[in-house]
């Protein structure tokens, strides 16, 4: 009998054993590998070892990080996604080429989409910023910028055309004090691009005293008018394969993203300080890989969702 005891509590306890956490963003397992259409960006910068046949080849990149988001003054646990992938663009009419519009007008653009969602208290946010910057001239201001934020307060909707010399600028917003606004302004920097100037070229930086439009995120959720701020930029010396780019505003608002000084560089994390003596927002990688995800929407696709390391 009480050999019996024995065996049956050795058998709860080891049905209790945490299940084995998935491998490191550079892991590679046989499960993974074993799905259609995807591998590892290391792997696809192995073989492609190059901005072309990296970018060019028809997968986008898929970057899942672990954050503590700052939010109301403490962190939540949040989940971060960002998406860069290549597109035909039209220049004029600012969408997606699809066929039918001026071939002549098609311009290459590096698109990224950031994806953020978190839960504070009882209800959740989803945020999502997408940047279409030109994939070969770094330097250049993006063509276009949008945001939206979804909360059970309610949305909040931005947008910025490059028209010429001028960005074209929707808000849309039901808080009273800030409704419905169109206005423009001139072109400038831009910190929602910085991203992908990280991607295509980081010596195409801004450095030192600027002027710059905040994230379109901090904007919103922060209530702060949209115009272009001061600020310090800065990159650090590469140590350990990486490198930081780092921008602290006059508000005392702080960006720092970091990043691997070889191609493809990837960014390994980001730090956000909403304003001076608030909490730090840190998001660091925890999985990378090239996958065609508009192709994945089954019911059985889901399991990339697994490879990615997102939460159910």
């Amino acid at each position: 009998m009480r050999a019996l005891l024995v065996a049956c509590v050795a058998l709860l306890i080891a049905c209790r054993t945490e299940p084995r956490p998935w491998p490191a963003a550079h892991a590679e397992e046989p499960t993974l590998r074993a799905l259609p259409g995807l591998e590892t960006s290391e792997a696809a910068a192995a073989a492609r070892p190059d901005f072309d046949r990296y970018w060019y080849y028809g997968k986008a990149e898929l970057n899942r990080y672990e954050v503590q988001q700052s939010r109301y003054g403490t962190l939540h646990r949040a989940e971060t996604v960002l998406i860069f992938v290549t597109e035909d663009f039209l220049g004029t009419k600012q969408v997606k080429f699809e066929g039918k519009g001026d071939p002549n007008d098609v311009v290459s653009v590096l698109k990224l989409n950031l994806y953020q969602h978190f839960f504070t208290g009882v209800y959740p946010y989803t945020l999502m910023t997408s940047v279409f910057s030109p994939a070969k001239q770094p330097r250049e201001a993006p063509l276009k910028l949008t945001f939206s934020a979804s909360e059970w307060c309610g949305q909040t909707f931005m947008q910025l055309n490059r028209r010429g010399d001028s960005f074209k600028i929707e808000e849309r917003s039901y808080f009273e004090a800030e409704g419905d606004r169109d206005s423009t302004q001139p072109v400038t920097l831009v910190e929602d691009a910085l991203w992908t100037r990280v991607r295509t070229d980081p010596s195409a930086l801004p450095l030192g005293r600027i002027e710059l439009l905040p994230a379109m995120r901090h904007v919103r959720l922060d209530h702060v008018p949209l115009r272009a701020m001061t600020a310090e930029a800065s990159l650090s010396r590469e140590q350990g394969g990486r490198r930081t780019y780092r921008v602290k505003y006059d508000s005392g608002r702080e960006l720092a993203i970091h990043f691997e000084t070889r191609f493809p560089r990837r960014i390994t994390g980001f730090e956000e300080t909403p304003t001076a003596g608030a909490p730090t927002t840190v998001g660091k990688l925890s999985r990378s890989i090239m996958l065609p995800y508009w192709e994945k929407h089954g019911l059985g696709d889901h399991v990339y969702r697994k490879a990615l390391g997102m939460s159910e």
